[in-house]
């Protein structure tokens, strides 16, 4: 599971490949072998081992595989998933990982939490711009009992600003 962070970059690859797409830099045979490869990456992540490892963490690692399966999804033009993603993973992350305040329990027990809080942010950031370039807004969606990306991020900034006020 946690060697799926490793590949997390390869998101900005595809936004390289959009853009180089877009400037007509790259023929469309080259971006139908780019879409496959990753059709074959999206494919490893759901039904490997490490990939199914990746699903089941109940940390940072849940919501970096979440990104990057909904960030391959998108590129290959796979809708179906990026809406599962979305509508059934998303929901049991925030309800497993972001408490009522925000509050990120297996993050905190780490021995930088901040560090791993923040790093999470950067993932929670990532979905919901992908999320809103799919049509959802996902950054405010709250759970049932008001679980959010927001709160989480509202959690974090008062603990730099307490910091800060203390210094």
């Amino acid at each position: 599971g946690p060697g799926i962070i490793e590949a997390r970059r390869l998101v900005y690859v595809i936004e390289a490949i959009q853009i180089l797409a877009h400037l007509q830099a790259i023929s469309p045979e080259e971006i139908e072998r780019m879409v496959d490869w990753f059709k074959d990456l999206l494919d490893w992540f759901q039904n490997s081992p490490t990939g199914r490892a990746a699903t089941r963490a109940t940390n940072n690692i849940a919501f970096w595989y979440d990104l990057q399966c909904l960030s391959y999804a998108r590129f290959v033009g796979n809708d179906a998933l990026v809406e599962k993603i979305i509508r059934d993973s998303l929901p049991i992350r925030l309800d497993e990982q972001i408490e009522l305040d925000g509050t990120m329990p297996a993050e905190l027990g780490r021995a930088k939490p901040q560090d791993y809080v923040a790093f999470t942010m950067a993932a929670l950031a990532a979905i919901s711009r992908n999320g809103e370039e799919h049509g959802h807004e996902i950054w405010s969606q709250q759970t049932g009992d008001g679980r959010s990306f927001q709160a989480a991020h509202d959690w974090l900034t008062s603990l730099h600003e307490s910091a800060r006020l203390r210094s």
